[in-house]
């Protein structure tokens, strides 16, 4: 069957295949295994779903054990007990998602119960940065030399006179000072450069491949996906790198002759370019990167000190992308800060955000520490993500370090002076107060120096 218009009740048990359902009453398709096109406009039941490329319903709709679905387009409330796969949902009302496995949701849905968790998920699927993307990349193959006799009239024996291949495109980094993300690749998972012409007759070389440039901000590493040996780094504007580069044309039969061997009728092939996977990382370059458990007090510190304007909120991990902010200081100097998703004790091992952005503050000249003063152990805090740190990459324990008791406006001098008894000595360490401004320009003055020391 391949439509069916339905204007009253009905019921469909064993429905096997359906390419498009358009239903205007209330119906109840109990083993419908596939339809690629459904359009709901009345209360329906959908109990063993298999299959459904499409389903637009603007009236109450349950789906209890749905296996494949790659959009839905909702405008009244829906039930959706134990979908399996979903790929694009919209929802413009009341929904609930019991069991979702797998969904691309945008809207105000309620996930697993917790609007928190809807937010995160929704902010992942909405942000434009993007640090990591896998390539496949193949330069361009040399062309093949040629073989070519020279025949023209009153000429005998004119010689070989083939010319060479062209060499093959390279595939070629450039950093951009203007880019600070990996967006634009995200979605181009193939580059393949062109093949270099072959040779012909007259010494006439073949034309080379026609090169692929990829701009990618400063920071960018890129490194061999099977082995993760890193190939190359961009740091500064205009800088460029070959990443997969293009086989050498083939030599064309000019190049083959000799006193003993005049007429040599065979040429090269050209080389194959560097073909496979590639990963690149983007490391954000700043001068301070901040690290903190979440709702430390980062993203405040770095609203307050710059223009920038990062998210902010009473809940742990609101801070999902890293940030950048321009710190302007005295005589028209400035640094740049960056600030971090929030570290977790665990984040070596996948836990919290993970290592996902661990890898931006290897770039970092310094580092500044930032605990809440409404911490039970600010001492046991530090070490803990300094613990982190070390787990991580030990060489980050070389870089600079400065310990800021954030939140302090809650604390009087009394207070401060017993919690820095407790303080590592080693550390510098500094109160301060984002929202009341305590102590920051002190702060900017500690960064500068030990900056510039």
């Amino acid at each position: 069957m391949t439509h069916l218009s339905i204007q009253s009740p009905v019921s469909l048990d064993g429905l096997q295949f359906f390419p498009r359902l358009s239903t205007q009453s209330p119906v109840s398709l109990d083993g419908l295994q596939f339809s690629p096109r459904l359009s709901i406009q009345s209360p329906v039941s959908l109990d063993g779903l298999q299959f459904f490329p499409r389903l637009s319903t603007q009236s109450p709709v349950s789906l209890d054990s749905l296996r494949f679905l790659t959009h839905l387009s909702i405008q009244s409330p829906i039930s959706l007990d134990r979908p399996q796969f979903l790929t694009h949902l919209s929802i413009q009302s009341p929904v609930s998602l019991d069991s979702l496995r797998f969904s691309g949701a945008s809207g105000p849905s309620v996930l697993r119960k917790s609007k928190r968790i809807a937010t995160f998920a929704s902010d992942m699927a909405d942000s434009n940065f993007i640090d990591y993307v896998k390539l496949y990349c193949k330069a361009g193959n040399g062309g093949k030399g040629s073989v070519h006799l020279r025949r023209e009239k009153y000429i005998p024996k004119g010689g070989p006179d083939g010319g060479n291949g062209g060499r093959g495109g390279n595939i070629i980094l450039r950093g951009n000072a203007q880019m600070w993300t990996l967006l634009h690749l995200k979605y181009q998972k193939h580059v393949l450069a062109e093949n270099g012409e072959g040779g012909s007759g007259g010494l006439k070389d073949g034309k080379d491949g026609k090169d692929i440039i990829l701009e990618v901000p400063l920071g960018t590493v890129a490194k061999d996906a099977e082995t993760g040996e890193v190939l190359l780094e961009i740091l500064e504007d205009g800088q460029k790198a070959i990443l997969a580069k293009g086989g050498r044309g083939g030599l064309g039969n000019n190049n083959f002759k000799s006193p003993t061997n005049r007429t040599p009728r065979y040429a090269q092939p050209g080389e194959e370019g560097v073909e496979g996977w590639f990963i690149l990382e983007l490391k954000i370059m700043a001068d301070v990167g901040l690290v903190g458990f979440p709702n430390a007090g980062k993203s405040t510190l770095v609203s307050t000190v710059s223009a920038a304007k990062p998210k902010i909120a009473d809940y742990a991990f609101t801070t999902l992308e890293p940030s950048l902010g321009i710190v302007r200081y005295r005589d028209e100097r400035s640094f740049v800060i960056a600030d971090i998703p929030g570290i977790i004790e665990g984040a070596h091992e996948g836990k919290g955000l993970g290592l996902r952005f661990l890898r931006h503050i290897e770039r970092n000249s310094m580092l500044l520490f930032m605990v809440p003063a409404d911490s039970d152990d600010i001492a046991r805090d530090y070490k803990i993500l300094l613990n982190e740190l070390k787990l991580y990459n030990p060489e980050l324990l070389d870089k600079d370090r400065i310990l800021a008791i954030s939140k302090s406006d809650m604390l009087d001098d009394e207070l401060r002076r017993e919690i820095s008894k407790h303080l590592p000595r080693k550390v510098p360490h500094i109160f301060i107060s984002s929202v009341t401004g305590y102590n920051i320009t002190e702060l900017k003055d500690m960064l500068w120096n030990t900056l510039n020391s």
